[in-house]
Parts: structure tokens; sequence; C-alpha cells
């Protein structure tokens, strides 16, 4: 079971015998039947929709809601194939992943498989469409644009001037997005407990900013950039010339020894501090660099090369994995970028 963060039950946590505890809000509706309460339930927890069910004499929907304070945990499931139409989320950001079945994101002309292996992210400014298996059960975390906001504004210091949009492919085989949803676990198993810690306000509000701390640190995003070039002032030397060798020869064909040469560091040094500073590898830097750049230049209007040329040009010799690892990383085939300009 699991879907689109919708509940709107979340955020409103009351007190009790004068202390910061809130109440036990979780919520579960089992085997609903009906398409049109089924839409009522969902619309009244989120965001108006519109839910086509392919055979509705299947349907048998169940939903569970698990409320913190700026953010909610839900599960859903249809027990049929079901078309749902959403409005645009404004106030909210909505984090999917399936643990049975598939489901697909489709918005504008993009479109994301998500399984098991693979979640999503709806960011706000987005109408979409979900394509749900009837076999699908999802996990979905809803989180409040104020708290995603107030969170970046802290971490760069200063006011962001239009929000945060996510990269839409979350990749929970990548340990470190793996280690965020282990951590939303976490805390919707101590929300269902009878007595936790995390019914203390604070103590809830705290976790929540570690999370969306997680998140914004984690997943790609418009002001990812902004946040590397904060940190680069922590970073080792060795790490900042090892970057600045493999942005500056992209384009070329170099290696691991001579990234390390440039670093002027043993091998092992390098890559324990790109894993400790970056989170990733120098020669997974140097991919996400070179993807990059081949995106930016098939996004570019004055661009006359085929997508060939252009994954050559960025040293993609296999064709059918680079349509692979740039769809993973920006949600869509390098032809459909190309086709959008």
């Amino acid at each position: 079971m699991g879907y689109l963060a919708m509940t709107e039950l979340h955020h409103e946590s009351s007190q009790q015998d004068g202390n910061s505890f809130a109440t036990n809000l979780n919520e579960q509706l089992e085997h609903i039947k009906s398409r049109e309460e089924m839409t009522e339930r969902i619309s009244s927890r989120f965001a108006p929709i519109q839910l086509d069910v392919l055979e509705p004499a299947n349907l048998d929907a169940t939903i569970t809601s698990t409320p913190v304070s700026q953010m909610s945990i839900h599960h859903l499931s249809f027990g049929a194939d079901t078309e749902m139409r959403l409005c645009d989320p404004e106030k909210f950001y909505t984090i999917h992943l399936p643990y049975a079945g598939s489901l697909t994101y489709q918005w504008e002309d993009s479109e994301v498989k998500s399984t098991p292996g693979c979640g999503f992210i709806i960011s706000p400014g987005h109408k979409s469409k979900l394509l749900i298996s009837g076999n699908c059960e999802q996990r979905v975390v809803k989180i409040s644009k104020d708290l995603v906001e107030s969170r970046i504004n802290s971490m760069l210091e200063k006011a962001i001037p239009r929000p945060v949009e996510f990269e839409a492919v979350m990749n929970v085989d990548i340990e470190v997005v793996r280690s965020w949803w282990d951590a939303i676990t976490y805390l919707e198993t101590e929300r269902k407990k009878k007595q936790s810690i995390y019914y203390n306000i604070d103590t809830v509000r705290e976790f929540e900013k570690v999370l969306v701390i997680g998140l914004l640190s984690t997943q790609e995003h418009n002001y990812s950039e902004d946040l590397r070039a904060r940190k680069q002032s922590i970073a080792p030397a060795h790490v900042r010339r090892a970057e600045l060798f493999i942005q500056e020869f992209a384009s070329e064909e170099i290696n691991l020894d001579m990234v390390v040469e440039a670093s002027q560091v043993r091998k092992r040094t390098l890559y324990d501090s790109f894993k400790r500073f970056r989170g990733i590898s120098p020669m997974c830097y140097l991919r996400s660099v070179r993807l990059s750049k081949a995106r930016e230049e098939l996004m570019s209007t004055t661009n006359t090369k085929s997508v060939t040329e252009v994954a050559l040009y960025w040293r993609f010799g296999h064709m059918g994995r680079f349509s692979m690892q740039y769809k993973k990383r920006f949600g869509e085939l390098p032809s459909k970028t190309a086709k959008v300009l």
C-alpha cells in the first residue's frame, strides 16, 4: 500500500496534559470500493484529482496516513489499474516509492517509470498524471514547501528567488538515498507507537529538519550547485584540484590516474575524500559533469548537433548506456530533451 502524500490531516498537532506532545492521528481506511469515495478521500487529503479506474469492479483501495508536523507519510493501493490526474501541488512536495508493482509519472513531455528500486519526486508547479498498476503498493512522503524553503534558505544563508525543483528520478540503489528512506521508515514506526519521543513537537520538528536537509543534500535540484559551492571551502584542496581538472577536461579522454595526478595526493586519499565530502567517487563525479554538460548542450537553442554527436563529444561511447544514464538522472531520454527545442 502506499500513495501520494496527500493527507491534510498532517500538521495540526495538539498538546496533552500541558506538554508539547502531539495526539496520535494515524488513520487507516481499507476496502474502499467506490471510485467517487476514493476520489473524495484523496482530494480531501491532498489536492483535487481526477481518478479513472480501468476495471471499477476490481477496485479495493486502502489508504493509511501517518501525520508528523510539516510532513506526513502515506501508503496507498488500489487493487485495479488506475489513472490519476493531479492538479498543481502548490504548497507541498510528494515523494513516491512503490514497494510492489509499478507506477508511471508523466508531466509535460517527460515520463518516469517507478519500481521498488526507483522513486520520484513531484515538485510544486507540475500538473501531472500517474498511471498506477493494479498490484502497486506505494509509500508517499508529503513535505511542506515552506519547510523545504526554510531549510534551503538556512543552508545557503540567503532567501532563494524561486522554489526548489528536484530532479524527478530518485534512485534508491544509491546508498545515501536508501539511508534517507530508512530514516523515513524509522520516523513512521515511532509515530505509530502509543508512546514515543517523536510525539514531542520540538523533537519531531528537529527530525523533520534533518530529513529535509538530507533530501536537499542527496537529491539533485536547481540549488545543488550553490550548495556545493558553499562546501568548497570545507573540502580539502586536493578535492578542489581534482574537480577543477575534471571540469576543465571533461570532454577529453581522461582517466582516474590523470585525476589523481592533478589532485597531488595518493589515489586512496582522493577516493576517501571524495566519498566523505562529495558522497561519490571521482569517476562518478566525472560522469555527472559530463551528463550535465551534455544536457546543457542539448537544451541550448543554438545547438545543431545530433544526440549521438553530443554524446560522443562528452565521451559517452555507448549510446544505449548514455540514454539509460541520462534518463535515470534527468527523467527523460536525451532525444526528448533535444526534441523539445
